[in-house]
């Protein structure tokens, strides 16, 4: 298939000055609270090619509700994006793109495009991560995670032929967990850029998790954006309930150009027991870094013994996540611990964040002009002191010299 239907209307309508300069197409009308949202874009030459932040989702007083869309350019004018909505009340709300430039009729216009989707009430809830896969036409492994934010939720897979995979019959993730799927993708001699399937159905709801296929010259690039300035590859920390640590995270632009419109978040789950001294940036210049304080179980009152999910900063269509997982231990009755609280000592600050050693930099040495200036004048000054000392008694001597003869 080298163009859907959507496409070709698309190209057909592009004819007419003005019109559908923007298509949005989601993968449903209606979503649960927390469901993962996909959105499809074509665009007709804007000025700036639109990135993530031209995504917004409004409640129908536009009202600003923050997500965090991943985003990726397919091929020229067509986009890709997903995200997770958060908890939000039944109703109508708009997802659109907005602040992108066209010229019409030679006149620089801002044109921006809404569509309507519904929120409604129901379970179970599964968000996908990632809401779409987009690579060359050559053989690699792709990795799908599914998380339920509620019940147990078992999964049917139905797939192309040149997707490989062992999910003959239903698979299962568990209550307030995710779980990780593999599927081997095999080149099947195409030579047009295309698009297949992953879908999978659960209960009532299903899922269509597109693969696009790229064929020609023009490549998807990815580049790493954000380095964490940690060790350790998580974090993995198991607490009393009673307990609160915190620590920082560097987090260094490794790019040569500045990013702009940095945001920090968390998971909706984690949100309950961290804070972040900082969620947004204006900007980040090349090699600076920034450290964004975390602090856990600052109420000291976990709903839950587990709390797992992602840190992720973000700019534009670039973005890094970093895993977290928090547990909790039971709590010790209440007669064993006035047993033991004597004997209890302060507990350690545990350390959050593994740091790697400090980069030592050379202290730059204090100007010594100024101390050589005066040894230098110093030494002069008692040269021409002697040397004009010495004179003086050249002279006499010679005097005395003459004398000496004449008498």
């Amino acid at each position: 298939m080298k163009l859907s239907l959507l496409a070709v209307v698309f190209i057909l309508c592009s004819t007419f000055v003005n019109a559908n300069l923007i298509i949005l197409v989601t993968s449903s009308d209606i979503y649960l609270s927390e469901e993962t949202v996909q959105l499809e874009i074509f665009v007709q030459n804007p000025e700036v090619q639109p990135t993530a932040s031209n995504i917004r989702l409004l409640d129908l007083e536009d009202n600003l509700i923050k997500v965090a869309p991943l985003f990726n350019k397919i091929e020229s004018n067509h986009y890709y994006a997903y995200f997770d909505l958060p908890k939000l009340n039944e109703g109508n709300y708009k997802i659109q793109l907005y602040g992108l430039k066209f010229k019409v009729d030679n006149v620089l216009k801002e044109i921006s495009e809404e569509l309507i989707i519904n929120v409604t009430k129901g379970t179970p809830t599964l968000s996908i991560k990632p809401g779409f896969f987009s690579l060359e036409n050559k053989p690699k492994e792709l990795e799908l995670q599914l998380i339920t934010k509620d019940e147990k939720v078992e999964v049917n897979f139905e797939t192309a032929d040149s997707l490989k995979h062992p999910y003959s019959q239903k698979e299962t993730v568990i209550k307030e967990s995710s779980r990780k799927f593999f599927f081997q993708f095999t080149p099947l001699g195409q030579t047009y850029n295309s698009k297949i399937y992953i879908n999978l159905s659960y209960s009532n709801e299903s899922y269509s998790i597109p693969i696009f296929v790229i064929t020609g010259l023009e490549k998807i690039e990815t580049k790493e954006t954000f380095e964490f300035l940690s060790e350790v590859q998580k974090i993995s920390k198991t607490l009393d309930k009673s307990q609160e640590i915190s620590g920082t995270l560097g987090i260094k632009n490794i790019l040569n150009e500045t990013l702009n419109n940095i945001r920090f978040e968390l998971s909706d789950e984690l949100k309950e027991i961290i804070i972040l001294n900082l969620t947004e940036k204006d900007s980040l210049q090349p090699s600076e870094i920034i450290n964004i304080l975390f602090i856990i179980n600052k109420n000291k009152n976990p709903s839950k013994l587990k709390y797992v999910g992602d840190f992720k900063v973000i700019s534009g269509s670039n973005s890094k996540s970093f895993p977290i997982e928090i547990g909790f231990n039971e709590e010790v009755p209440e007669t064993i611990n006035k047993s033991v609280e004597s004997q209890k000592e302060t507990p350690k600050e545990l350390e959050l964040f593994k740091l790697p050693p400090p980069i030592q930099v050379e202290k730059k040495q204090e100007s010594k002009l100024g101390l050589y200036l005066v040894i230098i004048i110093t030494i002069l000054f008692a040269y021409i002191i002697y040397k004009l000392t010495r004179k003086q008694k050249q002279k006499k001597s010679f005097k005395e010299y003459i004398t000496k003869i004449k008498s």
